[in-house]
């Protein structure tokens, strides 16, 4: 090895293997092994992916998020990919369900992925469509087989089980130290205690309790004070799980308690009663001082109906769901019901009972009013003609009438009461069994479905159900009626409350894990619809086992949602909470698809907005009433520049077309470059308009927009900011072959689009830097002539230490690193066969390296050596240090500077700093395409400097030396006399002055860096 000190060089030995005694560059090399082990992730215990791979599946999930205008979750996934792009990933530092879900990704390899295409027309508009493909009709599971043939004798099915448990999906991670300050009632927490619940079991738990707490009146009011992290839309969505699971608690307590008859009954009896439920909760939960309002909503007697307190409610049992307090929630619900039922019987409609049983009886009515006109009561009496009588109270005529009729039946008709107190309270006993022989493929379909939801024997009966339609129980009554059996509506209504629940659980759970601050878009709650229920049926393989009539099986599509909810509702009624721990796989992953309001149609024109390009849809019909068939025409305006996509007939709704089609064409947009010798006249002909319109008009999209088109890939941009140069350049290439050339103003426009994204992405992930900058001014702002200096902040314990002249031009790698190891009294070693001279660095990357060397050899003193060695496409620095807690301390600043030096990688390990620098030529061909030579532009053009970088240069500095001023008076006015003292006082108070505009600057930055809200 060859080695430096303070600029002589001497030769030395190769470093062992082994040696006794561990070298420096010794280190290097034990280090460079945890690196390549870093360079795999384990997604599976049998699967490993090289981390090149594993970030190119998180971007790809991010930009499918993006799309769907998830756009926190997109975030979280591309944050996570740079992260572990920077730094790789040790075993256990990657959630499980994002490994489940990367593995699912990359299982389903391409060549399993249909490309994404439309279906253009081939035949006229108005005309019925021709040539449709023949559709196999098949009878087989609509006919019974014969009585000889026993349903016992078909054999098990042959998927297999997988189920899916607690590891697989997120969990609320620590919001915070700043939710500590958020108070807490100690009677709610009791509370909790005894449903089951106890929210001292761990700190998270804890203070996303107190989060929920919340309203958003208290949070608008105590954002700046509290420091809260969250918004309230986030609490909004807590809100909407906590509403989704109280009303299937009560319906599972209706259907207990009294076997509905039809769906119309079921549906109109949980409309009211679980707005009753509700208000019995909130009677329970508000004295219990569970609620933090705003001064002004707290203001409003708590005796009053509070539509403010009862969201609040909302989001404290929606909170407690999500942490693993399902059991809680349905308890209180369950005795909420069972409370509420029990005054409901005393509140019967008398009246109306006791006019039905005594009509010829000539009953007459009086009343009469007491009180106030502010508090008004009523007295009311009852006679009939042979002069029984009876009076009732309340404080309206209604209340009292229904009280002197119940005071009237049970004096003079005791027996019309025990009747009805009879009736209502006992429930029907239905017991539905199997269908006499039922056919092959329906039992085979039900054991299967049995086995993958773990259901006992006794759910046989209402999985039959669950398969039949409407339309076969009309053909075939006497079967039915033997079986004690019905079609599947009312099941069907059952389970779309419960795929409701489940689907707004799962989508909070994996929003409130990765964003605390979601927008409007991402906190709105949907509910899944006909499309999204006919994906679970289809991933249950049900198909075929359905029981329809003859004529509907021509079309069977109609029965497949109400057949998916029904199974679901059969799956909830003996498993309940179980199916939130384990579930099949195909449950899981469509529960995990469910992204609300967001169709096809909705992402396109969403993705289209940006860039000035409206969508508008003209749909045409064809094909007979019953089986009707409708065409889309996607009409695309740009600004005057217009084009229409003719797309084919769908067998679907006038809505479902429309989504189809736009879904198709957004799948095409996006993912075109992927097979560039695929595509059709049409297809080529709708890329090279709309992405001719987006290059146009680039330079219209508004600030706000940036994050959306950057993390949606929208013009390569994914690539380009994750510094895939190589997948960059290909996707170029292949677009620049569809659209032709441009001309040099869309050039232009594009150059500067794709600067602007660039440094939006690094800006809005600085949360480092702005910690930092935050601290470092809060410190400033404490500065005071008559008070002592405290410790200074993190960012000036090490610009005192960085040289910026880094700053001013670029520097080979040996100048840089031999100047701080000279400054620091380091001895500096390099690899044989390095040429240090040959790597020149950026401004940004010099200064990166300079302040990392720097503030170790401060933190570390005193410090060992600086090591230079090989690395793929760049260099390794590698600094030693002595001073136990290096990493605490060195790591948040290793972060803050990556964030301005993507190219620059920091590994810490104990008491060592590895810098890995990658180099990357971007040299222009003389075949490099208009689109390949804005990109690389823009690159060089960011390279430069960091816009942050240039600020910290030119307001920090100065800063420093002000406050070196401040800190040098101060401590003369000590030690003069009275006069010198007051002079001292006086140029301290200068240096303060001095500070105020640098310190406005530095403000300036961390309102910059702190834009939290997406877009």
């Amino acid at each position: 090895m060859t080695a430096f000190s303070g600029g002589n060089r001497w030769v030395g030995v190769v470093a062992l293997a082994s040696p006794p005694v561990p070298t420096p560059l010794h280190k290097m090399a034990a280090f460079r092994q945890v690196i390549q082990r870093l360079e795999r992730i384990r997604i599976s215990p049998r699967v490993e992916v090289s981390k090149r791979r594993f970030c190119q599946a998180l971007q790809q999930l991010a930009e499918g998020y993006a799309l769907a205008d998830n756009i926190g979750r997109a975030a979280y996934y591309f944050s996570l990919a740079k992260i572990v792009n920077r730094q790789g990933a040790g075993q256990g530092d990657i959630p499980n369900w994002i490994l489940r879900e990367v593995a699912d990704y990359l299982n389903s390899s391409p060549a399993n992925r249909s490309r994404p295409t439309f279906q253009g027309r081939i035949r006229p508009k108005a005309a019925k469509p021709m040539g449709r493909p023949v559709r196999v009709v098949t009878r087989a599971h609509t006919e019974l087989p014969s009585p000889g043939v026993s349903w016992r004798q078909v054999p098990p099915p042959a998927r297999e089980l997988v189920v899916i448990d607690n590891s697989d999906r997120p969990r609320l991670g620590d919001p915070g130290e700043w939710a500590d300050a958020i108070p807490l009632s100690e009677s709610l927490i009791e509370f909790l205690v005894e449903l089951g619940w106890d929210p001292r079991a761990d700190t998270v738990r804890l203070r996303w309790l107190r989060i929920a707490c919340m309203h958003g009146s208290f949070i608008y009011e105590n954002q700046r004070s509290l420091s809260i992290a969250v918004n309230a839309k986030l609490l909004k969505s807590f809100e909407e799980v906590g509403k989704r699971w109280v009303a299937l608690a009560v319906l599972d307590s209706y259907v207990a308690d009294r076997e509905p008859k039809t769906r119309g009954e079921q549906s109109a009896a949980l409309n009211s009663l679980k707005q009753e439920v509700n208000k019995v909760i909130d009677s329970i939960l508000l004295p219990l001082g569970a609620v933090l309002l705003g001064k002004g909503e707290s203001g409003v007697s708590e005796s009053q109906s509070s539509r403010s307190r009862s969201i609040a409610i909302r989001q404290i049992l929606g909170l407690v769901a999500l942490m693993g307090g399902l059991d809680a929630i349905q308890r209180l619900c369950r005795s909420s019901y069972r409370k509420l039922v029990s005054t409901q019987s005393e509140q019967r409609d008398w009246r109306t009972l006791l006019e039905q049983q005594a009509r010829n009886e000539g009953l007459s009515w009086r009343f009469v009013e007491e009180g106030p006109d502010h508090s008004k009561t009523f007295r009311a009496f009852i006679q009939d003609r042979r002069g029984r009588g009876a009076e009732g109270g309340g404080r309206g005529k209604k209340e009292a009438a229904r009280s002197a009729a119940e005071q009237f039946l049970r004096r003079h008709l005791p027996a019309v009461v025990a009747r009805e107190t009879s009736r209502v309270s006992a429930a029907p006993a239905l017991s539905p069994t199997v269908y006499r022989n039922p056919p092959a493929q329906h039992w085979q379909v039900l054991c299967d479905l049995r086995r993958v939801f773990e259901l006992p024997s006794e759910s046989e009966p209402w999985l039959c159900q669950a398969m039949t339609h409407s339309s076969w129980t009309h053909e075939n009554r006497s079967l039915v009626s033997d079986a004690q059996q019905r079609d599947n509506g009312l099941l069907a209504h059952y389970g779309s409350f419960v795929m409701d629940a489940l689907c707004t659980h799962e989508y909070v759970l994996r929003l409130a894990a990765t964003n605390l601050r979601p927008n409007e878009d991402e906190a709105r709650m949907g509910t899944p619809d006909r499309y999204f229920c006919e994906k679970l049926f289809g991933k249950l393989a049900i198909g075929g086992a359905v029981l329809l009539s003859r004529g509907q099986v021509t079309n069977p599509d109609i029965s497949k949602a109400d057949v998916a909810q029904a199974v679901l509702a059969v799956a909830w009624r003996y498993r309940h909470v179980g199916l939130i721990e384990r579930r099949p796989k195909e449950l899981h992953d469509q529960l995990g698809s469910f992204a609300p309001i967001h169709d096809g149609y909705t992402k396109l024109v969403s993705m289209s907005a940006p860039y000035n390009i409206e969508i508008d849809a003209v749909i045409y019909e064809s094909g007979l009433e019953h089986d009707r068939y409708h065409a889309v025409d996607l009409l695309f305006d740009s600004r005057g520049h217009k084009f229409t996509l003719e797309c084919d007939y769908y067998p679907a709704s006038k809505t479902g077309a429309k989504t189809r089609s736009a879904a198709a064409v957004a799948s095409l947009l996006h993912a075109y470059h992927k097979y560039p010798g695929e595509l059709s006249d049409d297809e080529k002909k709708l890329i090279a308009y709309y992405v001719g319109r987006q290059i146009a008009n680039s330079s219209e999209v508004a600030e706000r927009n940036l994050q959306r088109c950057i993390l949606q890939g929208h013009l390569g941009l994914t690539m380009l900011v994750a510094d895939q140069v190589k997948a960059f350049q290909q996707w170029a290439k292949a677009t620049s072959h569809l659209i032709g050339t441009i001309t040099e103003a869309d050039q232009r426009s594009l150059q500067r689009f794709y600067e602007r994204c660039i440094l939006r992405s690094r800006d809005g992930s600085l949360s480092v830097t702005a910690s930092h900058v935050a601290s470092f001014v809060a410190w400033l702002e404490t500065l005071d002539p008559e008070v002592e200096v405290r410790d200074p902040a993190p960012l000036l314990s090490f610009v005192q230490f960085s040289d910026h002249s880094v700053l001013d031009k670029p520097l080979d790698l040996f100048a840089v690193v031999a100047t701080s190891a000279d400054k620091n009294l380091m001895s500096l070693n390099i690899e044989d066969g390095f040429d240090a001279d040959t790597i020149l660095l950026g401004p940004s990357q010099a200064a990166a390296i300079t302040m990392l060397v720097d503030t170790t050899a401060k933190w570390s003193r005193p410090a060992t050596a600086i090591d230079l060695g090989n690395a793929e496409d760049g260099a390794l620095v590698l600094v030693h240090g002595l001073q136990e807690g290096f990493e605490t301390s060195a790591g948040p600043l290793a972060e803050f500077l990556a964030e301005l030096a993507p190219s620059v990688t920091c590994y810490l390990d104990r008491g060592d700093l590895l810098i890995k620098i990658a180099v990357q030529e971007t040299r222009m061909s003389t075949d490099t395409s208009p689109i390949e030579q804005a990109a690389l532009a823009a690159l060089r053009s960011v390279s430069e400097a960091h816009p942050v970088m240039v600020d910290l240069h030119r307001h920090v500095p100065p800063l420093v030396q002000q406050v070196r001023r401040f800190e040098e008076a101060q401590a003369a006015s000590k030690t003069t006399n009275r006069t010198d003292r007051y002079r001292s006082m006086a140029e301290a108070s200068e240096a303060l002055d001095a500070m105020s505009p640098h310190l406005g600057a530095l403000k300036r930055i961390v309102n910059t860096l702190s834009r939290s809200e997406p877009g």
